[in-house]
């Protein structure tokens, strides 16, 4: 009994470390679930998170804060968090004023892919620097026409096993694949047959989303990328992708086989705590203490048992690699002047991070707020 219950821990908290990377990191993450995204292929439905009630208001999504738990449960494991976020280098805001080479200003903003209402909350800043833009630049434009026209399916060769060779049957455990069955069923009416088929790191994707944030974006509830979007939209601004959805999916598929199971497994036994994942990651960027969240993720990671080289590849392809796509991406933008850069907020911090990309590339970033 000793050996099973230390081992659901350290999938708890390596889904904990996985969690808190795609909701700051991964702009399509949170659109792998949202209403009609569940493929129909292969015997999927379709019919995603349709079944919610009629509700005159959405929910309000609430939880427990695991940072602020550890601080009581492991004291000395939560100082040196706060010790590694307060080393980590442009961890101290969410927009930067970026300058330089002559050219008119721009800013970089970080974000996180939810609809919680307390991160719609605009500050004074962040409003006359986004009026100010002529150009906003998202990490993928279009994300919700997407899903909306059935585009989607045009990804199956990312996130259906090749052939419907699946290894799940395989590789999970008879419990677990039970686990995963009820939650497909329940939430995403994903029959069990469907689900074997498909990719490991893609039902990771669906379970990182809480039912309740699910909710709100099948009564039409924006993401606060998608709000961005469409405030950009209504004012007439240009519109830019840093990236296209298929190479974000493609990011995701190109996960290794062992990183990609260790993932799910993960996800499946934390998912009880799904809500608490989501509040520290919502409580974490609005104190704009971001910069906890990659040692809190290696943290969670270490508690549960995984070695460095499973938490190295997730940040390597989930984070570093696309800041590097999107550093590159956003430099003709700067050359023009009048960007408004909007990105998942842990892109931002780190010495790869774009912060320091951009520095490196000779221009001039000040922390606004």
């Amino acid at each position: 009994m000793r050996r099973t219950t230390t081992a659901a821990h350290r999938r708890r908290a390596a889904a904990g470390a996985c969690a808190i990377l795609i909701a700051l990191a991964i702009g399509i993450g949170h659109a792998a679930s949202p209403a009609g995204a569940v493929p129909a292929a292969r015997g999927g439905t379709g019919e995603a998170a349709r079944a919610h009630p009629p509700a005159a208001k959405p929910p309000t999504c609430r939880g427990r804060n695991i940072l602020d738990e550890m601080r009581k449960t492991a004291p000395a494991l939560h100082a040196r968090i706060m010790r590694q976020a307060a080393a980590m280098p442009h961890g101290e805001a969410m927009l930067w004023k970026i300058e330089g080479k002559g050219r008119p200003a721009s800013w970089l903003f970080g974000t996180i892919h939810m609809t919680d209402a307390r991160v719609h909350a605009f500050s004074k800043a962040f409003s006359q620097a986004f009026e100010a833009a002529g150009t906003v630049a998202l990490e993928v434009v279009g994300l919700g026409e997407l899903m909306r026209s059935g585009r989607f399916n045009s990804f199956t060769d990312l996130f259906l096993s090749p052939a419907g060779r699946s290894t799940l049957q395989r590789d999970l455990s008879r419990a677990e694949l039970q686990r995963l069955a009820r939650v497909m069923v329940s939430r995403f009416r994903m029959p069990p047959e469907a689900m074997t088929v498909m990719r490991p790191w893609f039902l990771s994707m669906m379970l990182s989303v809480s039912p309740c944030e699910q909710t709100r974006e099948a009564m039409g509830l924006d993401r606060l990328d998608g709000r961005l979007e469409a405030m950009a939209k209504r004012a007439g601004k240009a519109l830019v992708g840093l990236e296209t959805a298929r190479e974000q999916f493609a990011t995701m598929a190109s996960l290794p086989p062992d990183v990609e199971l260790a993932w799910l497994r993960a996800s499946l036994a934390l998912y009880a705590r799904i809500d608490d994942m989501t509040e520290t990651m919502v409580q974490l960027y609005l104190a704009r203490r971001i910069a906890a969240a990659l040692p809190l993720s290696i943290a969670l990671g270490e508690k549960a048992g995984l070695d460095a080289r499973k938490m190295r590849a997730f940040q390597r392809i989930l984070v570093d690699a696309r800041n590097r796509r999107m550093a590159k991406r956003a430099r003709p933008l700067l050359e023009k002047g009048g960007a408004f850069i909007a990105v998942g907020a842990l892109h931002l911090p780190g010495r790869e991070g774009l912060v320091a990309l951009l520095r490196k590339a000779g221009w001039r970033l000040t922390p606004v707020e």
